[in-house]
């Protein structure tokens, strides 16, 4: 209960996607003083508009970066102390790729980001 407390995290605004619609970019600030880590166990859930269907995904964790299969998400640090560790005050970024593509241009859609403790941060972005 007491790492939980002392666990937040939030977006750093709006998040992008690229101009096909298959991929989403949002930013996190870790706002807590605990280390996160196991992104593996971490929940990440988009919600977004696609050729007039309301599509909801949970996406899994892949390492790594563009080039990887649809439905997937990844993550990556501004490091300033311990590589791969979401320290306190350091931002990371959540890479998503969504198999079917965001549409139409201007809809706006949802990212939600729960840490395995379940302190969790959302996001809109837009096409």
């Amino acid at each position: 209960m007491g790492e939980r407390a002392r666990t937040e995290i939030s977006a750093d605004g709006p998040g992008t996607v690229d101009p096909l619609g298959h991929t989403v970019v949002v930013t996190l600030t870790n706002e807590g003083s605990t280390k996160l880590a196991d992104f593996d166990q971490w929940d990440v859930i988009v919600q977004y508009d696609s050729d007039g269907d309301n599509v909801v995904k949970w996406l899994s964790y892949v390492e790594g970066g563009p080039g990887w299969a649809s439905d997937k998400w990844s993550e990556g640090i501004e490091d300033v102390f311990e590589p791969g560790i979401f320290n306190p005050k350091e931002k990371m970024t959540i890479t998503m790729s969504v198999s079917s593509p965001i549409t139409p241009t201007g809809q706006a859609g949802q990212a939600f980001i729960a840490t395995p403790n379940g302190i969790t941060a959302s996001a809109v972005f837009t096409r």
